[in-house]
């Protein structure tokens, strides 16, 4: 059931994407792309936990197709309702610590791609008391210049192993 959600999901979310010209096949570099999502990807965990919560504006798009669903949501956020979260919750963290423990990315051409993964996030709160979980993660990037900014996508908490 879950992997026809997450299918679902990813498929809505290419559907949801502006349109674009036709790119000839033989000037789409996947393994170019892939490294690029790669590389943001990386930078976009390091940035958080180097500069806090409030760096991630800079791998958002901020366009009016972006749309997330974070965790404990049931419904999407645009933008603004987005940007409103992340500020809200960026003071409760003193530090953090996200680290991809898997991801999987698929490029669909020079300037869309996929990606889907786990994280361990860990944070400490204001208390200094620490908070350990697992999310899973699944998105659409967009190049927007010479930028890949997170156009859609959803995270959600995974159950504690035991």
């Amino acid at each position: 059931m879950k992997i026809v959600v997450l299918t679902l999901f990813i498929a809505f979310c290419i559907a949801c994407t502006p349109k674009q010209k036709h790119i000839e096949p033989d000037s789409f570099d996947k393994e170019k792309v892939t490294q690029e999502i790669k590389e943001t990807l990386k930078n976009y965990f390091d940035d958080m936990n180097n500069e806090g919560l409030l760096s991630e504006f800079k791998y958002l798009d901020s366009s009016e197709d972006f749309f997330w669903v974070p965790p404990g949501f049931n419904k999407r956020l645009n933008y603004a309702e987005t940007r409103s979260v992340i500020e809200d919750n960026a003071p409760q963290m003193l530090n953090m610590d996200n680290q991809w423990k898997s991801i999987e990315i698929h490029a669909l051409s020079n300037n869309f791609a996929t990606y889907t993964g786990v994280v361990s996030a860990k944070y400490n709160d204001t208390a200094n008391m620490p908070h350990n979980y697992e999310l899973i993660e699944t998105g659409v990037l967009i190049k927007r210049g010479n930028n890949w900014k997170i156009l859609c996508g959803q995270t959600a908490q995974l159950p504690k192993e035991n």
